[in-house]
């Protein structure tokens, strides 16, 4: 398993064209984006599901039959998101950045400000 962590983030990605990690290249390794879709701790249920229903979507599969390994064989699901989001959703985490990861046949880039990001694996 590889974990990146960047400090901070520029927001000008372009959906379709930029690596995370503001566009350094060869970061986490990642291709194209394949999807996108936003985390809110305070409204959403889990960090675990929003990626597992997020790598679905750009994998054009239904999450509940996707034949992907369980996410905490890859990551520690808990450990990111009190990391990112902090132990409650009302304050920050420890990590201003982005936190990126291989599941289910693709990168998976978390930020801290809640987007998810898939990209294709060179």
């Amino acid at each position: 398993m590889r974990v990146d962590v960047a400090e901070e983030l520029e927001s000008t990605e372009t959906v379709g064209s930029a690596p995370p990690f503001g566009g350094k290249e060869g970061t986490a390794g990642c291709g194209r984006v394949l999807h996108e879709t936003w985390y809110h701790p305070a409204e959403d249920f889990d960090l675990s599901s929003a990626v597992v229903f997020a790598v679905a979507a750009a994998r054009g599969v239904d999450p509940v039959e996707s034949g992907f390994s369980a996410l905490y064989d890859r990551v520690d699901a808990d450990a990111l998101e009190v990391a990112l989001f902090g132990p409650s959703s009302d304050g920050p985490g420890s990590v201003r950045g982005e936190i990126a990861f291989e599941y289910g046949g693709a990168t998976v880039a978390v930020r801290s400000d809640g987007r998810i990001r898939i990209y294709d694996r060179f």
